[in-house]
C-alpha cells in the first residue's frame, strides 16, 4: 500500500494575530525555510506517494503548492466554525496508511520512517505535541509541544 499524507492548514490561528492577518501559520517562514514547504520536502524524501492539504483561511496562499510539489488541495469552507478534526473529516477519503500533520508543525528531525505514522495536533490550554504510532498501532513516543527543546522522543 502506497504511503500518503494529509496536511491540515485550514485553521485561521487567531491566536497568533496580528502575524496571520496576513498570511496563515503554514506559510511562515523559520530558519529560512516555509514551515509546510519543509514538512512536504520531509515527506517527499520519506517516499510519500501523495500529499494532500487540506486549505481554508486564505487558501489562495496555499495554490502555488499544486503546481511546486504537486500536492492535492481540499477545500474546507467551514474552517472558521469548525477545527482540525473536520478538516480531517473532509480528507477522509485519503485516509490509508497515511502520515497526519498540521502545517505549522516544524520537524528538526525526521519523523517520517517507514511503517509509522504520526498524529499532531493540539488542544487549546490542555495539551500540544506529537505522537508516533508503528503499523501496529501501538504508540511508540510522543513529544510534548511546550517543552521546547525542538527534539523528538521517538528516536
Amino acid at each position: 500500500m502506497k504511503k500518503n499524507a494529509v496536511i491540515l492548514a485550514a485553521g485561521k490561528s487567531s491566536n497568533f494575530a496580528p502575524f496571520t492577518y496576513e498570511k496563515p501559520k503554514g506559510i511562515f517562514c523559520v530558519k529560512g525555510e516555509i514551515l509546510i514547504e519543509r514538512q512536504i520536502k520531509q515527506l517527499l524524501e520519506a517516499g510519500v506517494e501523495e500529499i494532500h492539504v487540506v486549505v481554508g483561511y486564505m487558501k489562495e496562499k496555499f495554490f502555488y503548492l499544486e503546481e511546486k510539489y504537486g500536492v492535492h488541495l481540499i477545500v474546507n469552507n467551514t474552517f472558521a466554525e469548525k477545527g482540525n478534526l473536520y478538516s480531517l473529516y473532509v480528507a477522509r477519503e485519503y485516509l490509508a496508511n497515511t502520515y497526519i500533520c498540521c502545517a505549522d508543525h516544524y520537524f528538526v528531525d525526521e519523523l517520517f520512517l517507514p511503517g509509522m505514522y504520526i498524529l499532531s495536533g493540539k488542544i487549546p490550554g490542555v495539551w500540544s505535541g506529537i505522537f508516533g504510532c508503528n503499523g501496529n498501532n501501538r504508540c511508540i513516543g510522543w513529544r510534548n509541544g511546550s517543552d521546547g527543546d525542538g527534539r523528538s522522543c521517538l528516536f
